[in-house]
């Protein structure tokens, strides 16, 4: 029936009609191929530009980890320092060795009073100490720089110095003359 209307036709109306179905079965590859396909491909690529916008995100992540553990690293060492510098709780006999020890290493009579130790549930707390020391100047002098540069971190908040009033222009003298000294200081207990 197609056969029998085509054969009827001329030349140029065969070739009209075979040019419009080569244009239709184009029309149908576009419609049904083509376009879907375009259309898969640009899911595709938003699909690919989400899994590297979240590919960046993580390998960022894992970057700063590494920083971290690197940091982490450096600082450990002082973290264990740190560590040493507060007074373990139930340790005050320690504490008390240590200061007499400073004091008979200077050659100093002290009397030490330690404060309560304060309520709460806070991991680093805050003990005042009373310290009262007599002896020369010179020991005096050394026995603050060694109680600054003891193990323990201890925060002078005042000092009081005595004298016994006399006034001598003798240096060496002045030296060896007795003093007294009353410290506050804090101490930080963990």
């Amino acid at each position: 029936m197609i056969s029998d209307s085509l054969s009827k036709l001329g030349l140029k109306e065969k070739m009209i009609a075979v040019n419009a179905a080569i244009l239709g079965l184009a029309a149908l590859l576009i419609f049904f191929l083509i376009i879907p396909g375009i259309t898969d491909i640009g899911n595709i690529k938003t699909e690919i530009e989400k899994q590297f916008a979240d590919l960046d995100m993580k390998y960022q992540r894992g970057q700063s980890l590494r920083k971290l553990t690197q940091s982490m690293k450096l600082i450990e060492p002082e973290l264990q320092n740190l560590d040493r510098v507060f007074i373990v709780q139930e340790k005050e006999v320690e504490l008390i060795t240590s200061l007499e020890d400073l004091a008979a290493k200077n050659n100093i009579a002290q009397k030490i009073s330690l404060g309560a130790m304060p309520k709460g549930n806070s991991t680093i707390k805050k003990v005042p100490i009373s310290l009262a020391a007599q002896g020369s100047f010179s020991n005096i002098v050394a026995y603050l720089h060694s109680l600054e540069t003891s193990d323990y971190y201890l925060s002078i908040k005042s000092i009081e110095v005595i004298s016994d009033g006399s006034t001598q222009e003798d240096d060496d003298a002045a030296s060896l003359r007795p003093i007294a000294i009353n410290l506050t200081l804090d101490s930080y207990w963990h």
